[in-house]
């Protein structure tokens, strides 16, 4: 059995451990946790990338399983989020919703590093993730603007149609057309 504990993956924490001079093990744990937040919030934006390329290719059937991956990687973040507000909880009983930041500061000198490290590249992601996002819902809404262009046009085009009168004149019907005379 392991001195330490093991992550999702089932990789020992003394990887992380090493990472650090004197590390204590609820920073290391912490620590863990935001690497794996961190992969999830890298496979999202792999995902919001993909997404984005298939809204502009319009390729909806794979759009429909680019959904059902998000959603997933969302789960993941979920739960992984609910570990870390526990760990977090324990590492400061005085003050479970203390802010990472915060606590931060409140870990050894030697551990706080990784931790910022950590907490830096969450926020690069998590801003490039809400960049992305916003533009894919830009895209999503000239998409649908189209659409409902298209759609006005073409029942334009349906009730304005061209039609004979006897004397052989056309004449635009603003109707689908009517009977002028019975044979």
């Amino acid at each position: 059995m392991t001195p330490y504990p093991l992550n999702q993956k089932g990789e020992d924490l003394s990887l992380v451990v090493s990472r650090s001079p004197a590390p204590d093990m609820d920073s290391a744990r912490l620590h863990v946790i935001l690497d794996e937040i961190i992969s999830q919030y890298q496979e999202l934006m792999r995902i919001l990338q993909e997404e984005k390329r298939l809204i502009i290719n319009g390729d909806v059937e794979d759009l429909v399983c680019c959904l059902a991956k998000k959603e997933e990687v969302v789960r993941g973040l979920q739960a992984l989020e609910e570990r870390r507000q526990e760990e977090i909880a324990l590492m400061s009983p005085q003050d479970p919703n203390i802010s990472l930041q915060a606590l931060i500061h409140r870990v050894p000198p030697e551990n706080q590093g990784p931790l910022r490290s950590s907490q830096a590249h969450l926020d690069a992601l998590s801003a490039s993730i809400q960049d992305i996002n916003q533009m894919n819902g830009i895209l999503v809404e000239r998409v649908l603007q189209q659409i409902t262009s298209l759609l006005g046009l073409l029942k334009q085009m349906a009730f304005n149609t061209v039609t004979y009168q006897p004397t052989g004149l056309i004449c635009e019907s603003p109707s689908g057309g009517k009977i002028i005379a019975k044979g």
